[in-house]
């Protein structure tokens, strides 16, 4: 086994198996030599099948898994989960290569992917503002991966089941305008203004929907 710095600047990590050479890279020089050390373990104790398995980070799994999802599911169901894991995860997934970066979480092996972590990456993204609705609806994504790692082997448990997803439920109560508070703001109101107000008053359509229907247009 050997660790060589690319012209990238990534670390290599290069490994035989069975007589199969194999290579796997990182950002990181500590995630190359955790990795070399995991490898060079499993080898000891005859464990390097699912020693690679669980290796796998979670971004790996994650553009396996998307890859399903978009065959499997919706397109508008596919294109909401994809989303939230952009979003608040990972931006490098099939059909959103135009953004690059992405959270410490998503360079984490499945091997070290503890029930904690998710709790620490959940409570930070909350603490930076993010909606429990995203959050919850990321989790959803995240368990599903993982429950597809755990039936193929990868990893014994499905560490994001451990851990609470915040409530769905919206906090207070919708305000009911009246038809008259709607004509009052209508009459002040361009006949652009007037028309999107009264689609939005009297048609029940969510803002967003008519917002992306608009830019459609």
């Amino acid at each position: 086994m050997a660790i060589d710095k690319l012209p990238s600047g990534k670390y290599r990590v290069r490994y035989d198996v069975e007589g199969a050479r194999k290579s796997k890279a990182f950002t990181l020089k500590r995630d190359a030599e955790r990795f070399d050390r995991d490898v060079h373990r499993a080898i000891e104790t005859g464990a390097i099948d699912s020693s690679d398995a669980d290796l796998q980070t979670l971004a790996e799994l994650a553009a396996e898994h998307m890859a399903i999802a978009k065959r499997e599911l919706e397109a508008r169901t596919f294109r909401g989960y994809r989303d939230v894991w952009v979003a608040h995860v990972d931006a490098r997934v099939p059909g959103r290569d135009d953004r690059r970066w992405r959270r410490e979480i998503a360079d984490t092996s499945l091997r070290h992917l503890t029930p904690k972590l998710i709790e620490d990456w959940r409570n930070e993204r909350l603490k930076a503002g993010a909606g429990a609705q995203s959050i919850r609806k990321a989790m959803v994504v995240m368990q599903a991966m993982l429950e597809r790692a755990k039936r193929d082997g990868k990893v014994k448990l499905n560490a994001s089941r451990e851990v609470k997803k915040p409530s769905g439920k919206r906090k207070g109560s919708i305000a009911v305008v009246s038809p008259e508070k709607v004509e009052q703001l209508r009459a002040h109101l361009d006949d652009e203004g007037k028309a999107l107000v009264s689609v939005l008053a009297y048609s029940g359509v969510r803002p967003g929907t008519l917002w992306r229907c608009a830019g459609q247009t």
